[in-house]
């Protein structure tokens, strides 16, 4: 949870199509292991993040020349859920499809 706040941009995206993150190493590393391991990584993430995530918003964004902490927050949040359903329709291993649940 909190020690994993100041490492939450460099692994979730908080653009859309960020290609080095969690979300692409879950949908598609060819290795199962790797993908349940990324997997770990976000429920150990998410664990105790409430206050951490608490002020996201996913409002329509007026301008883009700033993004607010909130936006941004919001959006990664639609991200991980994205991923998550993603991730859910695609895995073929039991194993890491479980993991994937827990998140």
């Amino acid at each position: 949870g909190d020690q994993f706040q100041k490492y939450w941009p460099q692994l979730i995206p908080s653009l859309p199509n960020q290609q080095k993150s969690l979300y692409m190493i879950i949908r598609y590393d060819p290795v199962y292991k790797v993908r349940s391991l990324a997997s770990q990584l976000m429920i150990s993430m998410l664990s105790g993040s409430r206050k951490f995530l608490l002020p996201a918003d996913d409002r329509a964004v007026k301008t883009q020349s700033f993004l607010a902490h909130s936006q941004v927050l919001g959006h990664m949040l639609k991200e991980i859920h994205n991923c998550l359903l993603d991730a859910i329709d695609t895995e073929t291993r039991e194993t890491t499809l479980n993991q994937i649940l827990k998140c």
